[in-house]
C-alpha cells in the first residue's frame, strides 16, 4: 500500500478522469487511487453501512442488537435489507476512532473507501486516506468481490445519474 500524502480526496476535483457523485459522497474514477487509512472514523459516522447475508452471519450473536432495517431508498440503492445501527450518528461498534469489533466488520467496511464494480470505480469523496497522486497496490479482485452484492444497484444508480446529467446538459 502506498503511504498517503498530505493530498487527500478533497483534491479529487483537480484529477483527470474523476467525476463527482455528490448525492452519495463518492466520485467516479478511471483508476483506483492509493489509500492508507487515516483513522479519522469519517467512514463510521453519518453513513449507511449496508449489510448482506455474509455480514449478518459474521456478526453472529451481535447481529440482532447492532443492526436495523434499511429504508426503501437505501434498499433501492444498495440492495441490502439491513444496515449497522447508528448511535449519535456513529456506528454502534465505533469506540473513539477505532472499530471495537474489527474482525467482524461488514464487507462495506472492508472495501471502504471504494466500491468497484465490473463497470465503475467509486471512491469516497470525504476520505482523508485517499492519495490521488498514487495508485492502489492491493487486489482489485478483492475490492470487486467485496462490492459484488451492491454492484448491480450501484451500476443502475450511476447509469441513471449520468443519464440525468446528460439530460440536464442537453436541455440548457
Amino acid at each position: 500500500m502506498v503511504k498517503a500524502s498530505s493530498r487527500s480526496s478533497r483534491d479529487h476535483a483537480t484529477v483527470k478522469g474523476v467525476e463527482p457523485v455528490p448525492q452519495i459522497e463518492m466520485v467516479l474514477s478511471c483508476y483506483i487511487p492509493a489509500f492508507e487509512c487515516a483513522l479519522c472514523a469519517r467512514c463510521c459516522t453519518g453513513k449507511v453501512i449496508a449489510l448482506f447475508g455474509g455480514d449478518i452471519r459474521r456478526l453472529g450473536k451481535y447481529a440482532e442488537a447492532c443492526t436495523e432495517p434499511m429504508s426503501e431508498e437505501e434498499i433501492a440503492l444498495t440492495g441490502a435489507e439491513r444496515k449497522m445501527k447508528m448511535v449519535d450518528d456513529a456506528c454502534v461498534f465505533l469506540e473513539g476512532s477505532r472499530c471495537s469489533h474489527y474482525d467482524l466488520r461488514p464487507d462495506t467496511c472492508r472495501r471502504h473507501p471504494f466500491i468497484v464494480t465490473k463497470r465503475h470505480i467509486l471512491a469516497a469523496s470525504t476520505c482523508k486516506g485517499i492519495d490521488w497522486t498514487g495508485r492502489w497496490h492491493g487486489s482489485d479482485g478483492e475490492l470487486l468481490r467485496l462490492s459484488e452484492k451492491m454492484a448491480p444497484k450501484i451500476d443502475d444508480y450511476i447509469g441513471a445519474f449520468r443519464g440525468g446529467i446528460k439530460g440536464r446538459r442537453g436541455s440548457g
